[in-house]
């Protein structure tokens, strides 16, 4: 019998690690071991699991007793990470043929164990329970590794379990500052390319076969890197006591890759970072502080370029990599555990290490893959075929012929510009008008109201903490109006466009422009559900047409119209981001989609928002966090209007133009997809987009697309039957509710969807999927539904014109007047409506304008009490030397009679106003302008103003104001002690606003209706701001809002954007 000191014969003994309690590919395993030409000397199935099971399911297996091997089952406790366990069972194996069962106890790893001369020649398999070896696989090792003493650790070349073509690992490239540059192999398809590779710095811990004298020598895996990295670190440390490291790719392993995460197999931020640490414990101590300085400066400066680049992924693995030198306890402790026991100075190993020129290479590559765009069919040249290597025949690439599509082909183009024309023909009587060439002021009527302003003027209503026209109001959270901005501030680039009503420019555009644009989003958004190109025109042509968008553009209601033309691209993009894969710049731009829709229409965010929520919670994968993203992120958005609703909650069921009278429409016009109102047309045009939606439900059954489509049409059914039930606010005229179109979209939303989806499969790219005669039927029906369609547009642009209720806006006041409003004192007129009645309306404009559609609160004349005051002032004539004095403390300048009613009254009061002089008597207006003050002595006049400095109650001097509500910064000179800034706003702006003397703030002081501030004789810096709605949270809300709009665009090509 030999002894420790005689030779021994080459033995293998195979570690077989089962960790999981169902163990669905054990089976697998074992019979690939069964199956192998060269069987281990000696099987070691190691149970990690929590039922302790492997006894009886290897008894179960006939297979197993009868091999020429000797079984064993060490028992281990499970929860432990795979080197722990092994090291465990390495330390307690039994003899061959028993079982052992070892408590886990406290110990001392990576320690070196004493070595036998018999362990020179027992090599260490180690297989997880998902690693099925190739037959020949340990011979294909065992006759590399027994052809020299050098070697010792080999791996095999991993391959993927379900599709054997694609490789896992060959080894492992690093660079000495641990930069894992071999994930350009992981998924390629094997094609022999890296058949040729021997030595290596490390192998996957998948089929490794380690020679035991150095397993013991190495004292095992070092618990600091447990789990991640502990293959590399052990074949690491075997090279630093002068062991020789290879791969040998003739021996494949096929290894299950679902759901892993862990070591090489598919690197992950965390793995990538344990390399890291890997490297910086293994370096030269005089290198390691500048080798952890390198890393966290390199990776933060490549982290940042790929954030700039849209790679997410890839950019947090490289923050996270840059985190790896703060883990300095666990690179000291593995440090200290291998202090003294390496052989080979680190400059030997100079050949196993990727240079820095490819590391260098990697990055530019890994930034030049994340710009350069995909290849489109048309820019991939016509070659002829070439070997693609060992794969399967079904996977060769097939031949492509010419692309059929074209510009002029595409019926996207066509339906677009059939909707332009339906347009032209529905604003026919408005088209030659200047509100529509963006000369005029806009249109109002219905829920539009006048919107006289410019972009400025859009972003600081929005902005502001006191808007609204007249003396003003408190601002109220409108986050349509920062979407409005850009689009007026666009308009005022335009040549013949009235740069100071491009507001109301754009609000009639979005009106005019509703169905073209319906139809292209519409279009666009159907290739979620199919991308058959005549399909998609259809939809679009019944999107565009439905009665829920005409009746909103009749009524001027531009939340729902805006909503209506958005919604399609929130909706699709929700279900798109279901799908295991979807990307990126999807859910942003889902997300932004949905924030839009919520912004003009909060009751189709609330759908959306349902949506993400079921995704979230029943969605595959990271299709959980994604819905969690299209269910959260929109109302962060929406920032201050979200928190408004714990307050009042109105709001989520109204929006701009979201509101209606109480009105009976009948339920079976509802479910016909016709609210009613305005701009209504025949009801039984809704019968086709019905039927189909019910035929696409049919034919799908109960899918999971066509299942979640069925219950938001339900939904939306039922919230369009309930809509007239609910009263949001009582008006003078009666109570309103929410808007039934709104539930209508949803519904009619849901059947396009499930139309389309009912056609996936027989008119897609590959239509010989289908067969014949259903391809025939369905191409019957699709061209059915596009001519029927066609003709529904074409009966809606004819009947449902808009005239009826929706108008020019009046044109502004005279050119002298308008000029003051915009002009350094900002003088406001009161103007003066007369009806055929004889009942006069007042309103106080200035260069402020109210919002463009009316929402919650009902529409008053503008100015409030005080403009109430001071009108039944002027109008009364034994008040007539009172008048003048009270029109100057409002900033009025001017006073303008217009309307159609009688004026030969109101025109001989205002001749015995003292202080009012006549400089327009035009048929369209009368125009009365308010003579300056005089000063106490006489010397000086002060004209009417928005601010105006006084003295014990007599003006002395204007003070410009630049934009709106008497925002200005300016030089207050030197004067008289005692002196006061009056601002002519609401009592209310003391509240929002500030006034400031050299950055000293000054407080306010009301006395007789007017804010007063006073003012040092010494003069100063002045500066007078009407404040910020809520700054910290806009600032968050610009952050999140760029950040989204920036991930949402695409950039580079689709694979680099998938991977990590």
């Amino acid at each position: 019998m030999a002894t420790d000191e005689e030779a021994t014969d080459f033995t293998v003994t195979a570690l077989l690690v089962v960790q999981h309690g169902d163990h669905p590919r054990l089976t697998d395993t074992l019979e690939s071991l069964v199956a192998a030409t060269r069987h281990p000397e000696r099987l070691v199935v190691i149970d990690a699991t929590p039922d302790r099971d492997l006894p009886a399911l290897l008894a179960d297996h006939p297979a197993i007793g009868s091999a020429d091997w000797a079984v064993s089952v060490v028992t281990v406790p499970p929860g432990t990470p795979f080197a722990e366990i092994v090291d465990t069972a390495v330390t307690a194996l039994p003899p061959p043929g028993e079982n052992a069962v070892v408590a886990l106890r406290p110990r001392r790893r990576a320690r070196k164990r004493p070595v036998r001369p018999r362990d020179r020649d027992e090599w260490l398999w180690l297989l997880h329970e998902d690693t099925a070896p190739a037959p020949d696989a340990l011979d294909g090792l065992v006759t590399i590794v027994s052809a020299s003493d050098r070697i010792g650790i080999a791996g095999c070349k991993v391959l993927d379990r379900d599709d054997p073509t694609r490789l896992v690992n060959v080894g492992i490239d690093l660079t000495r500052a641990g930069r894992h540059v071999g994930d350009r192999m992981q998924g390629e398809p094997d094609q022999g390319q890296h058949d040729d590779r021997r030595d290596v710095l490390a192998v996957s811990s998948a089929g490794m076969l380690i020679r035991r004298d150095v397993y013991l020598s190495l004292g095992g895996f070092d618990p600091a890197f447990d789990g991640d990295g502990d293959g590399l670190d052990v074949s690491w440390r075997a090279h630093l006591i002068g062991r020789q490291v290879i791969v040998v790719p003739a021996a494949r392993a096929h290894q299950d890759l679902v759901g892993k995460d862990s070591d090489v197999d598919r690197p992950a931020p965390r793995t990538l970072r344990r390399h890291r640490q890997v490297a910086l414990a293994r370096c030269s101590l005089l290198a390691l502080p500048f080798m952890a300085l390198w890393i966290l400066l390199s990776c933060t400066v490549l982290g940042v370029v790929l954030l700039l680049l849209k790679r997410p992924r890839r950019s947090l693995a490289e923050f996270a990599q840059a985190t790896a030198p703060f883990g300095l306890i666990r690179i000291l402790g593995a440090r200290w555990r291998f202090v003294g026991r390496a052989s080979t100075r680190r400059r030997n190993l100079r050949g196993i290490f990727v240079p820095w020129r490819g590391a260098v290479e990697h990055a530019v590559a890994t930034v030049g893959d994340a710009i350069t765009p995909e290849p489109t069919r048309r820019d991939i040249p016509a070659t002829e075929p070439v070997e693609t290597g060992p794969v399967a025949d079904d996977a060769e690439s097939m031949p492509v012929g010419p692309g059929r599509g074209g510009v002029l082909r595409n019926p996207g183009l066509w339906v677009v510009l059939a909707l332009l024309a339906a347009a032209g023909a529905c604003w026919r009587d408005l088209i030659t008008g200047g509100a529509l060439r963006g000369t005029g002021n806009g249109l109002t009527g219905g829920a539009l109201q006048p919107f006289t302003t410019d972009a400025t003027g859009v972003w600081r209503m929005w902005r502001d903490a006191w808007t609204g026209p007249g003396l003003g109001q408190p601002g109220s959270a409108t986050p349509y109006l920062v979407l409005l901005a850009p689009l007026a501030w666009l308009t005022q680039q335009l040549p013949g466009v009235n740069g100071s009503a491009s507001g109301a420019a754009v609000v009639t555009w979005l009106l005019v422009l509703a169905m073209p644009l319906s139809g292209l989003v519409a279009y666009r958004a159907g290739r979620i559900a199919t991308h058959a190109r005549w399909p998609r025109a259809a939809a679009a042509l019944a999107w565009a047409s439905l009665p829920t968008l005409t009746t909103a553009v009749a009524a001027g209601r531009l939340g729902p119209v805006v909503a209506h033309i958005v919604f399609p691209f929130a909706l699709a993009g929700a279900f798109e981001v279901g799908r295991r894969r979807a990307s990126t710049p999807v859910t942003c731009g889902t997300v932004l989609a949905a924030a839009v829709v919520g912004a003009f229409a909060p009751p189709l965010l609330v759908v959306t928002s349902l949506v993400g929520v079921v995704i979230a919670l029943i969605g595959p994968g990271w299709a959980r966090l994604r819905g969690l993203a299209v269910a959260v992120l929109p109302w962060a958005l929406l920032g201050w209007w979200t928190r408004a609703l714990f307050t009042d909650w109105r709001p989520l069921l109204a929006g701009p133009g979201g509101l209606d009278t109480v009105h009976a429409t009948p339920p079976w016009q509802l479910v016909l997809l016709h609210p009613g109102g305005p701009g209504s047309y025949a009801v039984l045009a809704g019968v086709p987009v019905l039927a189909l939606g019910i035929a696409g439900l049919v034919r799908n059954g109960f899918g999971k697309a066509s299942t979640g489509l069925a219950l938001l049409g339900l939904l939306g059914l039922a919230a369009a039957l309930g809509a007239g039930h609910v009263h949001l606010v009582q008006w003078s005229d009666g109570p309103r509710t929410p808007w039934s179109g709104l539930g209508l979209d949803v519904f009619a939303a849901a059947l396009i969807g499930a139309a389309l989806v009912g056609l996936r499969g027989v008119l897609a790219e590959r239509p010989g999927r289908a067969p014949v005669l259903e391809r025939r039927l369905a191409v019957g029906v699709t061209t059915a539904a596009t001519l029927v369609f066609a003709a529904i547009t074409a009966l809606a642009a004819w009947q449902a014109t808009p005239t009826g209720t929706v108008h020019p806006a009046p044109a502004a006041a005279s050119s002298v007047v308008t000029e003051q409003l915009t002009g350094p004192t900002a003088v406001r007129y009161l103007r003066l409506t007369i009806a055929d009645s004889g009942t006069i309306t007042y309103t106080l404009v200035g260069r402020e304008t109210g919002l463009p559609a009316t929402g919650l609160t009902q529409p008053v004349p503008g100015g409030g009490a005080p403009t109430a005051r001071v009108t039944e002032t002027l109008l009364q004539a034994d008040r007539a030397d009172e008048a003048a004095a009270a029109l100057r403390s409002l900033g009025v300048g001017f006073v303008v009679i217009d309307g159609p009613g009688d004026r030969s009254a109101i025109t001989a009061t205002l001749r015995q106003v003292a202080g009012l002089t006549q400089i327009s008597a035009a048929a369209r207006a009368g125009v009365w302008r308010v003579a300056p003050a005089t000063t106490q002595d006489g010397a000086t006049v002060v004209a009417s103003s928005r601010v105006w400095l006084e003295h014990d109650g007599a003006p002395i001097a204007q003070v410009p104001s630049t934009t709106a509500h008497a925002r200005t910064v300016t030089r207050l000179p030197a004067g008289v002690q005692g002196r006061q800034l009056v601002i002519s706003e609401g009592v209310g702006w003391r509240d929002h606003g500030r006034v400031t003397v050299d950055g000293h703030r000054v407080s306010a002081v009301v006395r007789d209706g007017s804010l007063t501030y006073p003012m040092p004789a010494a003069g100063g810096r002045l500066v007078i701001d009407p404040g910020l709605q809520h700054p910290h949270v806009v600032l968050g809300q610009g952050a999140l809002a760029a950040l989204l709009l920036f991930l949402a665009i695409p950039f580079g090509n689709r694979r680099s954007r998938r991977t990590l």
